[in-house]
């Protein structure tokens, strides 16, 4: 055995020193306090805080923005000649038209060049992020609104701007007459007709501008056109043998001008992006019995009729809901209702005496209308109405929904010669608590 002898003495020495230090670390490991636990507590457990332990600081939450914001205030000779255009895809930034002849307000000399602006505004800060400014030919041009209409290459130049708007589905608002297909791949406007007639025809190029033609097929005036949601159709008015129609064409070079016969003296048009139809109010043959109609491009010679008589007369206007599905149909005629219907079979939702002709409409029913006072808020569902006391507001625009329920609208202040971009929460003006005016 190795025990027996001095080596074997030391290497049993060696032996006990071995064990006696694992032992006594054993006995630290049974005396040391246990690792905290890893395992989550229960959330609803309470926390222990010690004296040096800091408050934890909850940040105020932003206040909400006011139902009635001033998005935008600039000065302008001419107040009046201020019109909105529309919004960005993004619904981020606001397009603003301003225009002037150049001639002094309640003068008649001459007291500056005539001027054509488009102004980028963006709509959360209210800053001017971007302008463009026709050359004074262009604006002296559309300022006395004759000639032989504008130059190509600046209607191009605004085309590059309107391709960022939001699609309205309706004919172009801006004097440029100029409209972009809701791809942002074809751009409408109109320009001299190469014929020798001296009348302005309806073209179609591509976004660059190459590739451009007349889409109006040789009529000898056309007018309001207007691209579908899906970007392959156009509508117009035109004039042909004396009388007026609707007319489609699908915007392939290939298509052919197709005449709505049964539509006769249009005026309004707008595409629904519900069903992809064209609606359209006309005055019939001999201009007495209006009817809104709705076209579908793959059977133009079948129109729906939506609502004839009612209401409607020669003076009538109606627009869509941003959704298509409902309409609004209002007379200058201040005797007449008005009249909230639904599109898809021209039942009628609601009949109300509110002024509205100038107003817009939000999918769920809530109508903004210019009135007297300012501006009135009405909910068509419940007839719940708010007045909003600022003065100055001319129309409201479909095209100028932010969202569901925040509507954008220019105020006019004359006196000042300036003008105002307003964003009008419409759901929350007609959650103000009383019956007073909104201020």
């Amino acid at each position: 055995m190795e025990g027996k002898g001095p080596r074997g003495r030391r290497t049993a020495v060696a032996y006990a020193r071995r064990i006696l230090a694992i032992l006594a670390l054993c006995a630290g490991c049974a005396s040391a306090p246990k690792a905290p636990s890893h395992t989550p507590a229960a959330l609803d457990a309470p926390v222990a805080r010690t004296p040096d332990m800091p408050l934890a600081v909850v940040p105020d939450a932003p206040p909400p923005k006011p139902a009635v914001r001033i998005v935008h205030h600039a000065e302008w000779p001419v107040a009046w000649d201020v019109r909105e255009l529309g919004i960005d895809r993004a619904a981020k930034r606001v397009f603003v038209e301003l225009s002037w002849n150049g001639v002094a307000p309640f003068e008649q000399k001459p007291v500056e060049r005539a001027r054509f602006v488009v102004d980028e505004i963006d709509v959360e800060s209210g800053g001017r992020m971007d302008r463009w400014e026709a050359s004074e030919a262009l604006a002296t041009r559309l300022a006395n609104r004759r000639g032989e209409g504008p130059p190509v290459a600046d209607l191009l130049r605004f085309a590059s701007i309107a391709r960022r708007f939001a699609p309205p589905y309706e004919h172009f608002r801006s004097f440029l007459h100029v409209g972009v297909t809701a791809d942002a791949k074809h751009v409408f406007y109109e320009a001299l007709a190469d014929d020798g007639s001296r009348e302005m025809a309806q073209m179609i190029a591509a976004a660059d501008g190459s590739r451009a033609r007349r889409f109006d097929a040789g009529l000898r005036v056309s007018y309001d056109l207007a691209s579908s949601p899906d970007s392959k159709w156009g509508a117009f008015h035109g004039y042909s043998n004396g009388i007026y129609h609707l007319y489609l064409r699908g915007t392939a070079q290939a298509d052919r001008v197709v005449k709505v016969n049964a539509i006769v003296y249009p005026k309004k048009l707008y595409w629904s992006k519900d069903d992809g139809s064209v609606y359209v109010l006309s005055t019939g043959a001999d201009q007495k019995h209006p009817c809104i109609h709705a076209v579908h491009p793959t059977a133009p010679q079948s129109p729906r009729v939506v609502l004839c008589g009612d209401v409607i007369d020669e003076t009538s206007h109606f627009v869509l809901s941003r959704d298509g599905k409902t309409a609004l149909v209002a007379s200058r005629a201040s005797t007449k209702e008005s009249l909230w219907i639904r599109l898809a079979d021209g039942a009628i939702l609601r009949r109300f005496s509110v002024p509205a002709y100038f107003g817009a409409l939000s999918d769920d029913g809530i109508l903004v209308a210019p009135s007297k006072e300012g501006l009135r808020v009405v909910d068509l569902r419940t007839t719940n109405e708010k007045e909003v006391r600022e003065a100055g507001f001319v129309a409201l625009h479909q095209n100028m929904w932010l969202d569901e329920h925040t509507l954008l609208g220019v105020r006019h202040l004359y006196a000042d010669h300036a003008f105002e971009i307003v964003a009008l929460d419409v759901a929350r003006i007609l959650a103000e608590k009383g019956e007073g005016p909104v201020r």
